[in-house]
């Protein structure tokens, strides 16, 4: 979840560019004063309460907001980014879903559902977005990327390298190594060779799951840390 999602219309500060939450608070709430059915200011005060980690503050901001225009489907994603940051999954999922519904061709929303599905150890609904997502924008190699990554915890493996494999074609100057463990999980006398199916995790990717790695024996972190290793059994060092 990025931040993101003020409004193209007029405000009087743009969170998404200044650092100043203080002031961008205290701008937003003055054109709330000034209008106070001005959904965008509330939406976009609410993140600059996201970014303090005022959440409640931030909720409460995003609920009149949604209720000043109840087709304002960023800022349901906005709310779901805070519920997520709170480790409320369900009510964060609720929200991505409505943003789906109200704008469905919305590549961020689906993402940002899938990442909290895969959270929830629910990686088969979050395969179901990935396949969404590639049905829309089939030249992302992103959502390849993802759908290779869940189906990986799955131990899917072959759908999984094909997806990699599809990742790196579209974006083969873009991607770093995964590795595979040496056969024992206490061996450290030789370096871990690149997997070729993890190939296709991209630079954003690196410091979330290669700062596992240590020495030859490396396991890969999903968010909610559960460790699994991937590997073919064949390619095993």
């Amino acid at each position: 979840m990025r931040e993101r999602h003020c409004r193209t219309t007029a405000a009087p500060t743009s969170i998404t560019t200044s650092k100043d939450y203080d002031r961008a608070i205290a701008d937003y709430s003055e054109a709330i004063r000034l209008n106070p059915k001005y959904a965008t200011a509330y939406n976009n005060r609410g993140l600059g309460y996201k970014q303090k980690g005022d959440y409640d503050r931030a909720i409460a901001d995003f609920n009149d907001a949604i209720r000043l225009d109840p087709k304002y489907a960023i800022a349901y994603d906005n709310r779901g980014d805070v519920y997520a940051a709170k480790r409320d999954h369900d009510h964060a999922i609720a929200d991505y879903s409505d943003a789906i519904r109200l704008d469905p061709k919305n590549a961020i929303y689906y993402n940002d559902r899938g990442e909290i599905y895969r959270t929830k150890g629910d990686n088969d609904r979050a395969i179901e977005g990935y396949d969404l997502l590639i049905g829309l924008q089939p030249s992302s190699a992103n959502w390849w990327n993802y759908r290779c990554w869940d189906r990986a915890i799955l131990d899917r493996l072959e759908p999984a390298m094909a997806d990699c494999n599809e990742g790196v074609k579209l974006k083969p100057d873009g991607s770093v190594p995964g590795w595979v463990p040496k056969r024992g999980s206490g061996a450290t006398d030789a370096p871990a060779r690149p997997h070729p199916a993890l190939t296709a995790v991209h630079h954003h990717a690196r410091a979330q799951f290669a700062s596992e790695c240590a020495g030859s024996t490396c396991e890969l972190r999903n968010r909610d840390t559960r460790l699994f290793a991937f590997q073919l059994p064949n390619q095993i060092v």
